[in-house]
């Protein structure tokens, strides 16, 4: 739904800049052609025209193999840095150019407001749905209680690296995503062999499961599948 919003308005606005008329009967080449632009830019991209130097050239460290290591799954962390570093501040303030850098990081800043009230929203939606499930009041924490530590935490991760270490401090890990799946991976079946209650096999059988899936096929979201079910036993039981 986002990519499909952001083509529409994309098009929209190079159809505009040409002075012409949206007409679903026939496209302009060179609009969609900027569509398609900006929705690589703004959504990631795979494709290594628009992998960002920092991995496709090693620009980080000089070492190509550890940048992109370090900067795996962050295609679109970046393309939003490069927002960030170059649009709104070389190109922007630093020009003199003081209404693109306002626009840019007003825009970013509602981004990230709206980042944290849709997390907030679905941490209320699960443990609603634990809730219902167990019959047990539910688990919720005054949002104003942490919201300026979440605001921070979610500001701070529009930053490559720093985002790691943010990630590694909520969610435990490892910083390098291909060093922490198949560790995770190894730990689940320690705990799976090695547990001493069923709870215990239990939870290491799910986290070697889903871990050599994410590790084995490139199954997204398993870090966070882990962390939902596991929460979901520990209240359960």
């Amino acid at each position: 739904m986002t990519a499909s919003a952001i083509t529409a308005g994309a098009y929209q606005r190079a159809l505009d800049n040409k002075g012409l008329k949206l007409d679903f009967s026939k496209a302009n080449p060179d609009a969609v052609a900027e569509a398609q632009r900006i929705l690589r830019q703004t959504q990631a991209s795979a494709f290594f025209k628009d992998v960002p130097l920092a991995i496709s050239r090693g620009k980080l460290t000089g070492n190509r193999s550890f940048d992109k290591a370090l900067l795996q799954f962050q295609t679109f962390l970046l393309g939003r840095w490069s927002r960030i570093r170059h649009d709104a501040y070389r190109a922007g303030l630093k020009t003199g150019n003081v209404s693109q850098f306002v626009n840019i990081m007003a825009w970013l800043s509602v981004a990230n407001v709206a980042e944290l009230g849709i997390r907030r929203l679905s941490k209320e939606a699960i443990s609603l749905l634990v809730s219902a499930l167990t019959g047990e009041e539910p688990d919720l924490e005054p949002f104003e209680d942490r919201f300026t530590e979440e605001l921070v935490k979610t500001v701070l991760g529009n930053i490559p690296i720093v985002s790691n270490l943010i990630g590694v401090s909520v969610y435990g890990g490892q910083a390098l995503p291909a060093v922490d799946l198949p560790a995770r991976a190894g730990k689940g079946i320690k705990q799976l062999i090695t547990g001493k209650s069923t709870e215990t096999k239990i939870k290491g059988a799910i986290k070697a499961l889903l871990f050599t899936a994410g590790f084995g096929f490139g199954i997204p979201g398993v870090r966070q599948a882990e962390q939902l079910i596991r929460e979901f036993i520990d209240q359960t039981t």
